[in-house]
């Protein structure tokens, strides 16, 4: 009996081989899509998290004008805002 579906196994696969690759390389994407987003998921959650007080850390932002329209510095120096935005 399974000499029989071992042979039948093999004839679908040499006549419909676009659908053997199809049916082997899809589950292998999706964990493989799956595991890329879950490692990134889980750096952007945990970025912040060595700090003892991680639930108090907030990010301060300063939005100018310029000629192309509204700019956003990223400054870690509070004294580098009035140079960037005057």
């Amino acid at each position: 009996m399974l000499k029989s579906y071992i042979t039948i196994a093999l004839r679908k696969l040499f006549r419909e081989k676009l659908y053997f690759a199809i049916s082997i390389w899809s589950p292998r994407l999706g964990i493989a899509a799956f595991l890329l987003i879950s490692i990134y998921l889980r750096y952007e959650l945990t970025y912040d998290r060595h700090h003892v007080n991680h639930d108090r850390i907030y990010r301060v932002t300063v939005h100018f004008k310029q000629e192309g329209g509204i700019g956003t510095p990223l400054c870690a120096e509070p004294s580098w805002y009035p140079a960037l935005c005057y």
